[in-house]
């Protein structure tokens, strides 16, 4: 996928120059992230669909107006990115940036509902996290959208460059499927195997470009490794006498 979510207006440094190499890397990239994507929907699908059947026992919390809206525009950002990949794999890159602009939109929206929700729940006292207080885990859905924020608005500066504006959608895509991993019926309340297979999401696009160009692309690895990096982090933090008398604050 190349410029996915861009606008018309060119920022950001310019594409490279193409070659008859740098071709085929961005037709075999294109179908990674397509099927990338696939694997993201199906990942969102196993995971949080059983908690919204009634009666299911996977359901934590009640199921409010504003939780169902925040679970659609998630799917919405799924299927728009999966869809943004389909048409830069058909040569449709002029929808592609037509439909940027209601991608920008979307993110400014999931970034406003994604706060909402995580605020209702720390209100209500949900804490899946062994261990953790709703006030200490607020750290780890708000490290969700400070993620998900940076990655879109550095894919957005650098839309222009294909290779790098790809991966960091990617990355922000994988910001906001993370939740859904700990509700995968075999990593529920394991912590271990929520670490191993967070990280496994993370490692897919690195492995992918070391099989395939002999070496992992930086935004990739570098970016893949902030954004795993973060969560160990947010627990840390979640665990901080200031981030308790912030996180009192934001509640309130």
């Amino acid at each position: 996928m190349t410029n996915s979510f861009a606008t018309p207006t060119a920022r950001g440094p310019a594409e490279p120059t193409k070659t008859p190499s740098a071709s085929t890397d961005r037709a075999i990239d294109n179908r990674f992230f397509l099927a990338a994507a696939g694997f993201a929907i199906f990942l969102v699908g196993v995971g949080f669909i059983p908690a919204f059947l009634p009666g299911a026992p996977q359901r934590l919390r009640p199921t409010t107006g504003l939780i169902l809206v925040h679970a659609a525009c998630n799917v919405s950002w799924l299927i728009l990115f999966a869809t943004q990949a389909a048409l830069i794999a058909a040569e449709r890159r002029r929808l592609h940036r037509q439909l940027g602009v209601f991608g920008i939109a979307l993110a400014v929206v999931l970034l406003t509902l994604g706060f909402a929700v995580a605020v209702q729940a720390a209100r209500t006292g949900y804490a899946p996290a062994p261990g953790m207080t709703p006030l200490a885990f607020l750290a780890i859905p708000i490290g969700d959208l400070v993620g998900f924020a940076a990655f879109v608005a550095m894919g957005l500066y650098w839309r222009r460059n294909p290779d790098v504006h790809k991966r960091l959608m990617w990355l922000a895509t994988i910001s906001i499927v993370f939740a859904s991993v700990t509700r995968l019926p075999f990593a529920r309340g394991n912590v271990p195997v929520i670490v191993t297979s967070s990280l496994f999401i993370v490692l897919l696009a690195p492995v992918y470009e070391r099989v395939t160009r002999g070496r992992s692309h930086p935004a990739s690895l570098w970016g893949g490794a902030a954004l795993f990096a973060s969560v160990p982090l947010r627990t840390a933090i979640g665990g901080t006498a200031w981030w308790h008398r912030f996180a009192s604050w934001v509640v309130q």
